[in-house]
């Protein structure tokens, strides 16, 4: 039991706050540990997200490199209007009986255009729980319906990257909820590579950031995490920009 209220309006407001958090949680970015001796070796050894030994990491694990290349895949394919009728329907199935997504499904359906892809993503509708849970989850069935949004959004950041200058170094932060066992694993493994599965939103604000993080931290299997990350952006690799405008 999380609380007990007297009014009706003060148990609507507790329980929009509480889907808020729960959001944040479900919104934590899983990750990959690569061992740095053998990054540039065939069979990479990739720490397991279970922990198993690296027999099972070869078989099972191998899913790093084959996840890159997927959404390599998702990047060199052409599509049509046909794709995104068919991720509209997806969507309505799942949020039947929901009106309020219902109507900003119909304005994606009438409206959507590639360079309007960062604008959807970050706002507060479907396609960014859904997206980011496909991601997650390594739904290969629900990131081929969503693989025209994922290359939209990838050539708007590179776009964006080129656009703008940097300094060679640019410094952000991000909060989130993590489980334990995941930064147990994280704190046994500095100085290897982590791979995100995920678009990472981050903030140039450390203290919004904190905001984010201190949020969960009434969760008994997570822990609120503060990331500081340093983009080197004279490296070419996947793109990233500050998409305040977009």
């Amino acid at each position: 039991v999380r609380g007990v209220q007297a009014h009706f309006s003060t148990l609507i407001s507790q329980i929009a706050s509480d889907q808020i958090d729960r959001d944040r949680i479900e919104d934590w970015t899983p990750m990959m540990i690569v061992t740095r001796k053998n990054v540039n070796c065939a069979s990479m050894n990739i720490l397991s997200p279970s922990g198993r030994s690296h027999t099972s990491i070869k078989t099972e694990n191998g899913n790093f490199m084959w996840f890159q290349l997927l959404i390599e895949v998702f990047l060199r394919m052409k599509y049509s209007t046909s794709d995104r009728k068919g991720l509209v329907a997806i969507w309505k199935r799942i949020y039947t009986g929901n009106e309020a997504e219902h109507v900003k499904i119909g304005e994606f359906e009438q409206t959507y255009e590639p360079s309007k892809a960062l604008w959807w993503y970050t706002r507060d509708c479907c396609i960014y729980r859904l997206l980011n849970k496909a991601l997650r989850l390594q739904d290969i069935d629900m990131l081929f319906h969503f693989r025209f949004i994922i290359t939209d959004i990838y050539k708007q950041l590179q776009q964006a990257q080129q656009n703008k200058k940097y300094n060679v170094i640019v410094r952000t932060y991000r909060g989130q909820a993590m489980p334990k066992e995941e930064l147990k694993r994280m704190s046994e493994s500095i100085g290897e590579f982590i791979s995100m599965n995920s678009f990472l939103s981050t903030s140039r604000n450390r203290e919004i950031a904190r905001g984010f993080a201190a949020s969960v931290v009434d969760c008994k299997d997570f822990e609120a995490v503060l990331f500081e990350i340093e983009a080197n952006t004279s490296i070419v690799s996947k793109p990233f920009a500050d998409i305040i405008e977009n």
